[in-house]
């Protein structure tokens, strides 16, 4: 068990103990009220009643703790989830970059068309953060250009 649960223990055990101290306390300096004829029928129903009070606030702590624990479990399988598409996406986009180079370098594609696609994988490249990716696109890019505007300057 971590720190929290363990001081939350604590907590309601020493809140237990209190309230039974003061109880005995209490019960020892005061008279009781009203006559015994009056505690002898209305204590079984009274104790009852405040039995299932107690045990309906129990469940609601369970109920309550349940869904803690089911909500923190939900929380983290969000992130998680997050985190793997997060992953996927960056390596879709390194998948893509790989076909660029390729297709760059078979001259199968009109630089045009690269230079189009490397910027699109360089705006996609900003939105999932990786900034390793868009440094290699951007480079890339530049490659292209230049080398799409060298037989132009001659």
């Amino acid at each position: 068990m971590n720190k929290e649960r363990w001081t939350m223990l604590g907590a309601v055990l020493l809140s237990g103990v209190a309230l039974v101290g003061f109880g005995c306390l209490f019960g020892r300096s005061s008279a009781v009220p009203f006559p015994t004829e009056f505690w002898r029928i209305a204590a079984q129903p009274i104790a009852t009643f405040l039995a299932a009070v107690v045990a309906l606030v129990v469940g609601g702590l369970g109920f309550y703790g349940i869904h803690l624990s089911s909500d923190r479990a939900r929380r983290s399988d969000v992130e998680a989830l997050e985190d793997r598409r997060a992953d996927a996406r960056i390596q879709r986009c390194w998948s893509r970059f790989e076909w660029m180079v390729e297709r760059a370098s078979d001259a199968t594609v009109p630089p045009e068309l690269l230079t189009s696609f490397a910027l699109n994988l360089s705006l996609e490249a900003v939105d999932t953060g990786d900034a390793t990716l868009l440094d290699a696109v951007s480079d890339y890019a530049e490659h292209l250009l230049e080398a799409w505007e060298a037989p132009l300057r001659r």
